[in-house]
């Protein structure tokens, strides 16, 4: 699903954590305040950029739908940079929310930002892990990826991109012309597409 995690990722940062120091990401104890952080802080966040297909299937048009999630999607995001300004996790320690909430992090820059529209907004300041506009998104970001990074497959994300060219290639076979996009057809979108070395390079660079 949309921001989903592997089925493996749980086992994979088993496997890191060599102190045992993770019993379990989801404690009987901890169930409903997890529940609650997944509603008030990653859930909204989800949904927000979740407005980005809104985008694609209405060809790019910014639409009242879409303009409004932009806005939620940055007022989200200020909301957990300055909750993860005094603690290492969402929670006190790290929990299945926070497996969630990182794989969605890692794919802002890999593709969230460009395919969806959302650095033509007047709220964007710049990426998370390419610039320094989000210090404690980044730092918690790399912190997750280093316990994750078995599990994560960038050129996956690049699977989005694919969904855009679909529904515009769709869009042009079934107009009145008859005209198919050549930039679809010539893959030029390629060259649109984030670095992925700069971004990896950015979550392997020492503390």
């Amino acid at each position: 699903g949309f921001c989903s995690c592997p089925k493996n990722v749980l086992h994979v940062i088993s496997k890191q954590d060599r102190n045992n120091s993770i019993p379990t990401l989801f404690p009987d104890d901890l169930k409903q305040d997890i529940e609650q952080m997944l509603k008030s802080s990653v859930e909204p966040l989800l949904d927000a950029v979740e407005t980005g297909y809104e985008y694609l299937r209405n060809g790019k048009v910014e639409t009242p739908l879409v303009l409004k999630g932009r806005i939620k999607v940055f007022a989200m995001l200020d909301k957990l940079e300055e909750l993860l300004g005094n603690r290492s996790y969402l929670l006190d320690n790290l929990t299945g929310v926070d497996v969630r909430l990182a794989f969605c992090l890692l794919q802002f820059d890999a593709c969230y930002w460009d395919l969806f529209g959302l650095r033509s907004s007047e709220k964007y300041r710049g990426p998370i892990l390419t610039s320094d506009i989000y210090p404690n998104l980044k730092a918690y970001t790399r912190e997750m990826y280093q316990l994750m990074k078995p599990a994560v497959y960038f050129e996956s994300f690049r699977q989005l991109y694919r969904l855009g060219q679909a529904i515009e290639f769709t869009r042009d076979s079934y107009s009145c012309n008859g005209v198919t996009s050549n930039k679809i057809l010539n893959g030029d979108n390629e060259e649109q597409l984030p670095d992925l070395h700069k971004i990896v390079a950015a979550l392997e660079m020492p503390k």
